[in-house]
């Protein structure tokens, strides 16, 4: 008997509790998430902002609204309370966010030019050893291509802005580069230590890039570094990755002897075979001879990379230091063909007097 009571003795306790979301300007919230605390139950506000919920009867409960781009809000709701009106504030955290532009800073919510940032943090989770691989995906209009899967070549990714043919405009803290990213000689986008950098800008339309210029035809990529920091205390950080590489997909190749037999078979209609049975023969007698090697077999299953950076930051309220150090190993599938990359930076900013900072790289 008391089994059989006690779901009915529960039920008694909850009751019935509605609401309603709306905007600043008194609109109903479409969707918006009502969560009772400590608890799995939740429901969602309908097209006119309502929502019901079983609350207990005799005890305060807490509910959490929350909707996209707007302050969630936390309410204790008391026994007594049966229905509530709730209106949410649009949050300020994304409009405050600051982006670098071709002049300097700005906020988000001032920002009318095109413009796409990429911070570093989210860079890192690229499993990949030079900066210019990991913006591929990362911006709309932003398009990167490899060229070369030679680690050892000097040449790096392609990087085109809006589909532009010709090279964006690389500007690295604040100064730009005289050549295209494929010049030989100067800092490229692949020279830099992924774990140095603070973000990466995209300038796209011409009102974002006027300050530079007609070199900004085709874009600029903007990237700015780590710096040090007023903390007091000197901050050390290390980063360390390995990777593995796999082909993804090798050709299958004929033998020399295959090759001459269809060969002969593509041409027999119109000409007289290329190789004669004489030839035939003596192809599959001597393979070494007539280059029946496979040059796939010189390939290594697996290349490998790896990537390691110590960085140590810190500075006062006038003098700010950053120091890293970093080393890049990649090795490609071919025995022969890798690339190591050594980084070192030391950054220091001094404000000199009122209205004037001294930045060293």
């Amino acid at each position: 008997m008391f089994s059989a009571a006690a779901p009915f003795a529960w039920a008694a306790e909850k009751r019935a509790f509605s609401g309603v979301v709306i905007d600043e300007n008194n609109e109903p919230l479409v969707g918006a998430n009502i969560k009772v605390d400590g608890t799995l139950q939740a429901a969602a506000s309908d097209l006119d902002g309502r929502y019901t919920l079983m609350l207990p009867a005799d005890k305060p409960a807490k509910i959490i609204i929350s909707y996209i781009g707007y302050k969630p809000v936390n309410i204790d709701v008391a026994p007594s309370q049966n229905n509530l009106t709730t209106k949410l504030t649009i949050s300020s955290t994304t409009m405050d966010e600051v982006v670098v532009i071709g002049y300097g800073t700005a906020k988000k919510a001032a920002l009318t030019s095109s413009v796409e940032t990429i911070s570093g943090d989210e860079l890192l989770k690229i499993p990949a050893m030079n900066v210019d691989q990991t913006l591929a995906g990362q911006v709309a209009g932003l398009g990167v291509m490899s060229t070369t899967g030679d680690p050892s070549s000097a040449k790096e990714a392609e990087i085109h802005v809006r589909g532009n043919i010709g090279a964006p405009l690389l500007v690295i803290d604040g100064v730009p580069r005289l050549g295209t990213n494929t010049t030989d000689g100067e800092m490229r986008l692949s020279d830099l230590n992924p774990d140095d950098i603070e973000s990466v800008s995209i300038l796209k339309d011409a009102a974002a890039a006027a300050v530079y210029g007609a070199r900004a035809a085709n874009g600029v990529v903007l990237v700015q570094t780590k710096r040090g920091n007023t903390g007091g205390k000197a901050r050390v950080n290390y980063r360390g990755q390995f990777n593995l590489q796999e082909a993804t997909y090798l050709p299958k190749f004929l033998n020399a002897h295959d090759f001459a037999t269809l060969y002969n078979r593509a041409v027999a209609e119109s000409e007289s075979d290329v190789y004669t049975p004489y030839d035939l023969d003596a192809i599959k007698s001597n393979p070494n001879v007539y280059g029946d090697e496979n040059m796939l077999d010189y390939l290594d299953k697996w290349g490998h990379s790896q990537r390691h950076s110590v960085s140590v930051s810190g500075g006062v309220q006038s003098v700010k230091y950053f120091v890293s150090g970093g080393y890049a190993s990649t090795k490609g599938l071919y025995s022969n063909v890798s690339r190591d990359r050594y980084n070192y930076s030391v950054k220091l900013d001094a404000d000199l007097i009122q209205n004037l900072t001294m930045k060293s790289s």
